[in-house]
């Protein structure tokens, strides 16, 4: 902890609080903590209630702002979240000892997740994923499952990408014991339930949050449109809101209803090719370079280029690698880490290792849900399930390469 608060001091003597609001997120969850404090009302636009957003971050931040007011907030969350950063290596220490059964390699992938730089700089920044890495990773740490029911449902409330999290988590809870997956969903529906009850009731339909359905459409149908018919994103994006409205208005039904069925009318027109794309645009989950999010993305106009825009669409590839070379060569260790993790995934199936292989079934499901958007940023919450089946994997080749000497000798 202390050594946590030390380093993130010393780096955040750098970065200064102007930096807290590098990503338009961040101005739309303050807002939105502002009229939860000043007006009681969840809202980006008064009167209008939120749906896009859900409450998870924005009520931390509210929370922040009523112990040490609006000005100085975000001093306030930093060091919370350098909490969470701090707490989160501690559990991920905890589970390499006890669910991996090697407690070096448990310390080994604490300390590698507090120096990691997307750690560091999403510490420092207005955005969710600390806060979600932290209760993710406690949920899965709890063995009190209506507790871990109920951090999963906060995790889900903080990003909704998590929303199917706890249909792979209950099945591997009923192999133990068909009451613990019961309890865990019990735990989930405490605190979903009644945010999906007020969603209903504002006639936004039981949902969680629209902002799935406007991301299928302004992000998987948006960019497979441009890169199928090469145009820009911009004029895919339009042409495809321009159906999206006249879906609206003419049919009156709502607007995640209509995301939604433009969506699929673009992904089902050629779903072979569509799934390609989507394997492709996946790939940044498991080699972008943390170096490069933390230090160029969102912040300069080449962060726009993505390796993986200029790989679907063919041609420059190579060039911008070369200049990219620190990058690179971190994606290329990212890569091998990946290649590590899959050996982990092998070996937890050979030992029947159920936790390891659910843990495994949730780096894929994050991978997948997060195209085309992948990055280092949505891998963050994942990390530390990457690095530990990594160096489980890692674990596993010096006994073969004996295996293989003594064969040999035989």
């Amino acid at each position: 902890m202390m050594g946590t608060l030390v380093l993130y001091g010393v780096v955040f003597s750098f970065i200064k609080t102007e930096q807290f609001y590098f990503h338009a997120d961040t101005y739309e969850y303050v807002t939105l903590a502002n009229n939860l404090l000043d007006h009681h009302a969840f809202s980006r636009q008064l009167p209008e209630p939120e749906i896009i957003r859900t409450p998870g971050y924005p009520t931390l931040i509210a929370g922040t702002m009523m112990v040490a007011g609006h000005r100085n907030f975000v001093y306030f969350i930093i060091v919370l979240q350098t909490i969470f950063v701090a707490i989160t290596a501690w559990l991920i220490a905890r589970m390499g000892a006890g669910a991996f059964g090697s407690i070096r390699h448990g310390n080994i992938a604490a300390i590698v997740y507090i120096l990691l730089p997307t750690t560091i700089w999403y510490a420092m920044v207005g955005m969710t994923e600390t806060l979600f890495a932290l209760l993710f990773i406690s949920a899965l740490s709890m063995h009190k499952y209506l507790w871990s029911g109920i951090l999963i449902g906060l995790a889900i409330l903080v990003r909704p990408i998590a929303m199917l999290s706890p249909f792979m988590i209950a099945p591997f809870l009923f192999t133990k014991r068909l009451r613990f997956g019961l309890v865990f969903l019990v735990g989930v529906a405490l605190i979903i339930a009644p945010w999906m009850v007020r969603n209903h009731k504002l006639g936004f339909g039981a949902s969680i949050a629209y902002i799935g359905s406007f991301n299928l459409a302004h992000g998987n149908a948006t960019k497979f449109y441009a890169w199928q018919h090469h145009v820009d994103n911009q004029t895919a994006l339009d042409m495809i809101q321009s159906e999206v409205d006249a879906l609206i208005l003419n049919k009156n039904i709502r607007p995640d209803i209509a995301h939604v069925q433009v969506a699929k009318k673009y992904i089902f027109a050629d779903f072979p090719r569509y799934a390609l794309f989507h394997a492709i645009k996946a790939m940044p989950f498991f080699v972008g370079s943390s170096l490069k999010e933390a230090t160029t993305a969102f912040r300069s106009s080449d962060g726009s280029q993505n390796t993986s825009d200029i790989f679907i669409r063919g041609g420059g590839i190579f060039k911008k690698l070369w200049n990219e070379a620190p990058f690179t060569l971190e994606s290329l260790v990212r890569g091998i880490l990946t290649l590590l993790m899959l050996i982990g995934a092998w070996r937890a199936w050979k030992e029947n290792n159920k936790f390891a292989l659910l843990l495994f079934a949730l780096i894929l499901l994050f991978a997948v849900m997060s195209s085309p958007w992948a990055s280092p940023r949505f891998r963050l919450p994942l990390e530390p399930y990457i690095l530990l089946l990594a160096l489980y994997g890692w674990h596993v080749l010096p006994k073969y390469k004996a295996l293989h000497h003594r064969d040999a000798d035989a």
